[in-house]
């Protein structure tokens, strides 16, 4: 054998080794949808290349996600300076199956029932709506917190929910949920959301004693002393944060928040 045979197998040696790149084996990379520096092409226009570092990470959050749980493109910490990027790598897993798209910006991990493909449920649907990047962003308040606190017996057919996000639509209907958005009245922490409850609930009862229901007997009695009571329960610090927070509110929330404080 001569020399030009053995440089030859060694050669083909180093490139099955991946120690030799040559022009030949790049263009066969490249033709399997794989380019020179380890991004795929031909997922997106020609002149831009696939990342194959951020579809990585993407999988990896969707496989720790629970199944039917909603995903936020606008959450991930890649959206303010890749977001083309991460628009395009959210297309690809919808057309692989990985993911679902259930409005615009949200998607969630794909489950099939008995009866077919499921949907995410509506407890699923408000806490979408009311945490942004893991943070609380919006709390239920209107007519479901009334009924949540025990205030009423009557069960709204409108979720209202009070947000610090800009609101591009005021009124929902996401998975037979009917929603309404309006805007909180500052921004505020997770743990003011008891005490606000408590000051929505006392300015809705001093606006209408009725808190707005068609029938008396789904009222309670004595809705200041059920307050009251509620309050009781809560830690100490829920009190003073009230004193603080209901100077926000108008003088009838204030004058009904006295109020409540003297009821038996």
């Amino acid at each position: 054998m001569n020399d030009s045979d053995d440089e030859m197998r060694q050669r083909e040696q180093d490139r099955a080794s991946g120690k030799l790149t040559d022009d030949t084996t790049k263009r066969s990379r490249v033709r399997n949808g794989e380019s020179g520096d380890g991004r795929i092409e031909g997922r997106v226009p020609f002149g831009r290349v696939w990342d194959l570092q951020l579809e990585g990470k993407i999988r990896q959050r969707i496989q720790e996600a629970p199944l039917l749980s909603i995903i936020k493109l606008t959450d991930q910490p890649e959206y303010k300076d890749a977001r083309i990027a991460l628009e395009e790598v959210f297309d690809w897993l919808i057309r692989d199956g990985t993911l679902s798209q259930y409005r615009h910006n949200w998607f969630y991990r794909p489950k099939v029932g008995i009866l077919g493909p499921r949907s995410p449920s509506q407890g699923e649907i408000l806490r979408a709506l009311m945490f942004a990047a893991g943070q609380r962003v919006a709390y239920i308040t209107g007519p479901a917190l009334y009924n949540q606190l025990g205030l009423t017996t009557q069960m709204p057919s409108v979720v209202t929910l009070a947000t610090m996000q800009p609101i591009e639509k005021e009124r929902l209907y996401l998975g037979g949920l009917r929603i309404k958005l309006i805007p909180a009245r500052f921004d505020f922490h997770e743990e003011d959301i008891p005490a606000l409850e408590i000051l929505d609930a006392l300015t809705a009862l001093a606006k209408d004693p009725s808190l707005g229901s068609l029938d008396a007997y789904s009222i309670l009695e004595n809705p200041l002393n059920h307050i009251r009571k509620l309050v009781d329960k809560q830690p100490a610090g829920l009190k003073d944060r009230l004193v603080i927070l209901a100077e926000t509110y108008s003088a009838e929330t204030r004058n009904a928040f006295a109020e409540m404080q003297l009821s038996k």
